[in-house]
């Protein structure tokens, strides 16, 4: 007898440290635009596509984790999306796979790690497919990746979807940078 098909996983992202803020992100040289640029997306200003790219540990996750906040929008996370359309697929659940993520109810949809779906056709085809229905009803989107779009290996629809963002490149933290987060970590905060 086959399994049954398991339940939807939660969107909501769990964080082992207190919600990120605007307030709590140290701005620099390095990251300046990207702030500027995060904060104007939770405004509802700006372009409807951003994606926010660069290495581990430059404050990207934190930005749009700070703009979900300010939109009242969870993050998800790229590979929790990529395992529920693997899952759905498989247990011919896609319809409500769409109906949850396609909710033109919601101001914005994040996602956090596109890079997991480098050399995933028929998940990308899906994510793309998922972002031009959300573009086209004028929801927000915002990426995290970990470089250009355009430099990832995504299926084509994706990469062709994802040329339209404005992409914003998160630098490593400057001095200044690093010395104030290391402050604000020996304080506790």
């Amino acid at each position: 007898a086959q399994k049954p098909a398991p339940t939807l996983f939660p969107k909501q992202r769990n964080l082992p440290f207190s919600r990120p803020t605007f307030e709590t992100f140290l701005v620099g040289g390095s990251n300046a635009f990207a702030h500027h640029v995060a904060s104007t997306f939770a405004a509802g200003k700006g372009p409807g596509l951003v994606v926010l790219y660069g290495p581990p540990g430059t404050g990207k996750s934190h930005l749009l984790c700070a703009a979900g906040a300010a939109l009242d929008t969870e993050v998800t996370e790229g590979e929790g999306f990529l395992n529920e359309v693997i899952s759905c697929m498989r247990f011919g659940r896609m319809p409500e796979f769409r109906e949850r993520y396609r909710d033109t109810n919601q101001r914005a949809f994040i996602l956090d790690g596109i890079e997991v779906f480098v050399k995933k056709q028929r998940s990308g085809e899906e994510l793309a497919q998922t972002l031009k229905f959300l573009l086209g009803r004028e929801v927000r989107v915002a990426i995290v990746a970990q470089d250009l779009p355009a430099r990832l290996g995504l299926p084509k629809q994706l990469k062709d979807i994802l040329s339209g963002a404005l992409s914003v490149p998160v630098h490593a933290p400057d001095k200044e940078v690093r010395s104030a987060l290391l402050a604000q970590r020996c304080a506790g905060r």
